[in-house]
């Protein structure tokens, strides 16, 4: 049986059947990941047949069986991607909650903060393309292009700012990779954009001083960093920053 209609559509896979003759079994066909063909897939049920002595209970039982896997197979589950990636099918949101819970434990406050903001964009991104239920077997590669685009033409977001998005994002595919939820990274094939490079004023000696001191007039708890910052009297220069 051909796996191509139109050459443009794939079947995924074949629905399950009964088999029972000298052996008992339920045969179906699933879309094979590697060797890029349907593959079948055979759930022996001698064993069953065994212990259950009643035909029409077993037939029930049996019918059930198939029944299920036929429903599986129709929502898009495939046993040959869950035998590598047994997380395939979990909710990308959920995947995120976890992440983050494991995160928060353990990293710094600071650190975190910075985690749970990109994984606010990322839900948020989601939620605005009704993908708040996909899978994370649904992000595909063409679903990453499509958010990096968008956050690329935002108006509200610099090169420097687009490439935070995308290290974050290739890292927390690969958390994903590391935890069984999937065997590629969708972000991979990006590279970060070219950065401006950042544009300093130096303050003024004079002004600086002036601001030195008015802070130390009006905020006493600035006094010790100020201090440290202040020109010193017998060279006119600044006293270095500490180094801890």
């Amino acid at each position: 049986m051909t796996t191509v209609i139109n050459n443009d559509f794939q079947i995924q896979y074949l629905s399950a059947r009964i088999v029972d003759e000298s052996e008992l079994y339920i045969i179906y066909n699933a879309w094979h990941p590697t060797y890029l063909k349907l593959m079948p897939k055979k759930i022996r049920l001698n064993s069953l047949r065994k212990k259950m002595s009643n035909k029409t209970e077993l037939t029930r039982h049996v019918r059930k069986l198939a029944h299920e896997i036929n429903v599986n197979l129709a929502a898009g589950r495939n046993p040959f991607v869950e035998s590598t990636t047994p997380k395939a099918f979990h909710k990308l949101s959920e995947a995120i909650a976890m992440f983050l819970k494991l995160k928060e434990r353990d990293m710094r406050l600071d650190g975190f903060s910075s985690y749970a903001s990109n994984c606010k964009k990322l839900n948020a991104w989601l939620d605005s393309h009704d993908l708040k239920q996909c899978y994370v077997i649904a992000f595909t590669t063409d679903t990453a292009l499509e958010l990096m685009n968008e956050l690329a033409l935002s108006d509200c977001l610099n090169n420097r700012t687009w490439n935070n998005h995308f290290v974050f994002f290739r890292s927390l595919w690969n958390w994903l990779i590391a935890n069984k939820y999937c065997t590629i990274n969708v972000f991979e094939n990006f590279s970060k954009k070219r950065e401006e490079e950042k544009f300093r004023n130096v303050i003024p000696e004079l002004h600086h001083h002036r601001i030195a001191m008015y802070c130390q007039q009006f905020n006493p708890n600035m006094n010790s960093s100020l201090e440290i910052r202040l020109p010193n009297s017998s060279t006119g220069k600044r006293n270095p920053r500490p180094t801890s």
